[in-house]
């Protein structure tokens, strides 16, 4: 069991107190619901609702409980592409089409099922933990931070809430983006329809900001560094949507082959090839920095592009 205090201060409007704190702390809903239930979280110093719906600068306080460790997901042995080990945290390159973390439907076959096998193996079991600080979307490959025990997982959890973290990922998408560089900032809200997608909104939601920068354009595409400031779901697909250049093969976001309609027949043979070497969203998290939770020193971490962005890439440049 993983005691903790929290003390917040809330840097969204109109959304639920469970949707928040869920995402906050990176811990399912239902857990938060239970934790809620209990009455030891506080909003304002009012015994708080899961129920409840947050506004900037609400205090939320209280103490909570933690079940999810080593016992609590089963261990399965996953290859894992690991970048860098010490005794308190994993760095690992996250392949595409793998989910981070089981769930409705999930329980196996995700990578911390992976993780849960692989820290089983080391000498040192006592405090151990899947320490899922952060996540990426089960179509995006790249570099993730986990967390071996408690302390390192509370440290870069507050770093990654603090927004101390930089992450930088490599996308492909539609279209030729005009500006060298550039930022988008906005709400971002959940999709009242399809409750797996989100939008931007002017007026509800979360604010997110991205920073844009172009590596290089093609007729009908961009290769373009995107470097989020915040951490919302899908918000690099979100924003590269909003900015009507959607990541290529990111049907949910208009990125898929619906696109194709909207070019010449010539340019459609070409799409054609291209998705023959591409199945997933073509976005990459290939930087990481972070502030180690032990040694306090800034380290840094950088990978290549994958083996289908590059094929992507070499045909664009035949072209």
């Amino acid at each position: 069991m993983l005691k903790k205090k929290i003390n917040l201060k809330v840097d969204s409007d109109g959304i639920r107190l469970d949707f928040y704190l869920s995402k906050k702390l990176n811990i399912s809903r239902s857990q938060i619901q239970k934790i809620i239930n209990k009455k030891n979280i506080f909003i304002n110093n009012h015994i708080a609702k899961s129920s409840y719906i947050v506004k900037s600068n609400d205090i939320i306080n209280g103490d909570i409980q933690l079940q999810e460790d080593l016992k609590t997901i089963i261990p399965e042995k996953i290859n894992l592409d690991i970048i860098f080990e010490d005794t308190d945290i994993l760095v690992i390159n996250k392949a595409a089409h793998i989910i981070v973390h089981p769930g409705n439907g999930n329980p196996s076959g995700t990578l911390a099922n992976g993780i849960a096998h692989y820290l089983k193996l080391s000498p040192k079991y006592e405090d151990l933990r899947v320490g899922i600080v952060h996540r990426l979307d089960k179509e995006t490959s790249g570099l993730m931070v986990v967390a071996k025990n408690t302390k390192s997982h509370e440290i870069i959890s507050k770093q990654f809430a603090d927004r101390l973290v930089t992450k930088k990922y490599y996308a492909i998408v539609w279209g030729r983006v005009l500006n060298d560089s550039g930022s988008i900032n906005t709400k971002i809200i959940r999709d009242k329809k399809n409750r797996v997608k989100f939008n931007v909104s002017k007026t509800l939601g979360r604010d997110s900001i991205t920073k844009y920068k172009i590596i290089k354009r093609y007729k009908n595409f961009t290769f373009i560094e995107l470097s989020p400031k915040t951490g919302r779901t899908h918000q690099l697909r979100v924003h590269m949507k909003f900015l009507g250049h959607p990541i290529i093969c990111d049907s949910l976001y208009n990125g898929g082959e619906d696109m194709f309609s909207s070019y010449d027949s010539n340019s459609q043979k070409n799409f054609s090839k291209i998705f023959k070497f591409i199945n997933r969203v073509a976005l990459h998290a290939f930087f990481l920095q972070i502030i180690h939770p032990i040694t306090n020193k800034n380290i840094k971490f950088n990978i290549d592009l994958t083996e289908d962005l590059k094929k992507v890439l070499n045909i664009l440049d035949e072209k």
